[in-house]
């Protein structure tokens, strides 16, 4: 076998082994979300509820280990309650091993990765 041959094979092995090892998530996406409420539990997350179920997902999480992202949700969370506003969630629809580390089940949840109170 050649050396330009076992370059290239030893290339493809290595991309192949690289797709295996981190997972592949799609974009992220934004959706609107009604909240119903906000919530702490058991000292490992601070999740919101959206009455709306932006692409059947209930509720969007953060882990306490990030205090200030939680503080920050919790205070949009919260204006939008009492004002009676939407707000924008960012999330991965695809990301289905982040959230059960801290909590957010597979199924129903997703890692809040932004948020933002609509204005109207």
């Amino acid at each position: 076998m050649s050396s330009s041959k076992r370059f290239a094979m030893l290339c493809f092995v290595s991309l192949l082994g690289l797709s295996l090892v981190a997972p592949c998530y799609a974009a992220n996406k934004w959706g609107t979300c009604n909240i119903v409420d906000v919530m702490v539990h058991s000292r490992d997350r601070l999740h919101i509820s959206c009455h709306n179920k932006p692409d059947g997902y209930t509720f969007f999480a953060v882990p306490m280990s990030s205090a200030e992202f939680v503080n920050q949700v919790l205070s949009i969370a919260t204006a939008a309650i009492v004002y009676k506003k939407t707000v924008n969630v960012l999330y991965n629809p695809s990301d289905t091993t982040t959230g059960p580390t801290f909590g957010c089940d597979a199924v129903g949840c997703r890692p809040l990765l932004g948020i933002a109170l609509n204005p109207n």
